[in-house]
C-alpha cells in the first residue's frame, strides 16, 4: 500500500438470536482466519458486528463471555453491539452495516450467517472476483455440508410450488416434480462451475461492494425474516449479475423453516406471500415485472 492510500476494507455483519455458542465461535474463528489472510496479501482491514438481535439484549452477557479475552489477527477488529429487541433478520443486519460517519471508508459488505464457516480463502477470493468483474452487483458462494454435500444455496427465481413440496411434499410427489426442484436449485449445472443463472440468493453469505449495498438501501425490513434475500437479490439484478462463484466456498448449518415450529411456518408463510405478490408468482410472473422495472 502506498503512503496516504487507505487500506481496502470488509465490513461484516453477522446477526445472532439466541444463536448457539460453539457454532458461532466456530464462525468467528473461520473469518478470523480469513480475515488474517486477506490482510497478509494487501493489508486490508475487516470489521465484523456481532448484533445481539434478542429481546432486551438478554443474550448481551453470554455473548461478551464467548468473545472477551479472546485474541485476534492483525487486521480483523469484531465489535458487540445490542439491538435491544429483536429487529428481524433484515432490519438487524442494516443496523448492523449502518455506516458512521468517523469511522471511515469501507470497500465491500458481507451479510454472514452466525452459522457459516468460510475457507481461509474465501475472502480474497470473493474481492478478487468483484473487482475483476466491475457489472457484478451481489456475489453467491459454494456452500456445502459438514459431509461435503452441495447445499444449491443459488437459485433460479421459483413458484409457491417448490416451497409446499420442498417443505411438506410427499417422497413420490418430489419425484414426479423433479425437474421442476431441479430448475429451481439449477442442478442442470455443474456445481463446482461458476455460473450467472442466479435470481434468488440465500442469505446466509451474500457478498457485494458498498456502493452496491447503499444503492439497494440494504434488505427491506417489511420481511421480518424469510424472503428478505430473495428480495434483494431481485432487486440487485437491476444493478447487474448475481453471480455464483465456487472459488467462494462455505460450510453451512442450518434447517428449513418447516423443522422450526408454527411460528417460524407462519413467518415463511408472510413473508412468501409479500414476495410473491412484489415479484410475481411464477418466473414468467418475474420476468416480466423485472422487465417492466428495469
Amino acid at each position: 500500500m502506498k503512503p496516504g492510500e487507505r487500506a481496502s476494507r470488509i465490513d461484516v455483519a453477522i446477526v445472532s438470536h439466541h444463536s448457539d455458542g460453539p457454532t458461532l465461535a466456530a464462525t468467528l474463528d473461520a473469518l478470523a482466519v480469513a480475515a488474517a489472510r486477506w490482510n497478509t496479501r494487501e493489508a486490508g482491514r475487516v470489521v465484523a458486528v456481532l448484533l445481539d438481535n434478542s429481546e432486551g439484549g438478554s443474550d448481551r452477557a453470554r455473548l461478551e463471555g464467548l468473545i472477551t479475552g479472546r485474541r485476534w489477527p492483525r487486521g480483523f477488529e469484531l465489535r458487540l453491539e445490542v439491538a435491544g429487541r429483536n429487529l428481524g433478520y433484515g432490519a438487524g443486519n442494516n443496523h448492523a452495516l449502518r455506516r458512521h460517519p468517523d469511522d471511515g471508508g469501507r470497500d465491500f459488505v458481507l451479510v454472514l450467517n452466525p452459522d457459516v464457516r468460510m475457507a481461509e480463502d474465501a475472502l480474497c477470493a470473493a474481492v478478487d472476483w468483484l473487482r475483476a468483474s466491475p457489472s457484478t452487483a451481489l456475489l453467491v458462494p459454494r456452500a456445502l455440508d459438514d459431509l461435503g454435500n452441495d447445499l444449491h444455496l443459488a437459485h433460479r427465481y421459483p413458484d409457491p410450488l417448490v416451497f409446499a413440496l420442498r417443505g411438506a411434499g410427499p417422497a413420490w410427489l418430489r419425484r414426479r416434480q423433479r425437474q421442476r426442484l431441479g430448475r429451481y436449485e439449477i442442478l442442470d449445472l455443474p456445481s463446482d462451475r461458476p455460473h450467472g443463472q442466479t435470481v434468488c440468493a440465500s442469505g446466509c453469505f451474500l457478498f457485494l461492494r458498498d456502493e452496491a449495498w447503499q444503492r439497494l438501501g440494504g434488505f427491506d425490513p417489511g420481511y421480518f425474516l424469510y424472503f428478505e434475500d430473495y428480495d434483494l437479490s431481485c432487486r440487485a439484478l437491476a444493478l447487474g449479475p448475481v453471480d455464483y462463484r465456487p472459488e467462494v466456498r462455505i460450510l453451512h448449518e442450518g434447517g428449513g423453516a418447516a423443522a422450526k415450529g408454527w411460528r417460524h411456518r407462519w413467518l415463511f408463510a408472510r413473508s412468501a406471500w409479500r414476495f410473491f405478490t412484489t415479484w410475481g408468482w411464477t418466473p414468467s410472473g418475474f420476468e416480466a415485472r423485472a422487465g417492466r422495472a428495469s
